[in-house]
C-alpha cells in the first residue's frame, strides 16, 4: 500500500497527514508565522501515532 505524507503550510494554519495501510493521521494548529516551529512535531506526532518509520514513505506532497 502507498504510504503519503501530506503538509500544508499556505495559510495562518498549517497541517499534517499521512495516509498508509488504509487509514489517515492528521493534525493541524492555527499559529501564524510558527510554522517551521510546529510542522516538523507535528509530523513526528503523526509517525509515532501511526507506528510509522520515515524511510517507509513513497511520496511526500505539499503546498507552502
Amino acid at each position: 500500500m502507498t504510504a503519503i505524507l501530506a503538509i500544508e503550510a499556505s495559510a495562518e494554519a498549517c497541517s499534517v497527514a499521512l495516509e498508509c495501510n488504509g487509514q489517515r493521521f492528521q493534525n493541524s494548529v492555527s499559529q501564524a508565522k510558527s510554522h517551521s516551529l510546529v510542522i516538523l512535531p507535528m509530523v513526528e506526532t503523526l509517525f509515532a501515532n501511526a507506528n510509522f518509520r520515515p524511510t517507509d514513505l513513497d511520496a511526500i506532497a505539499y503546498d507552502c
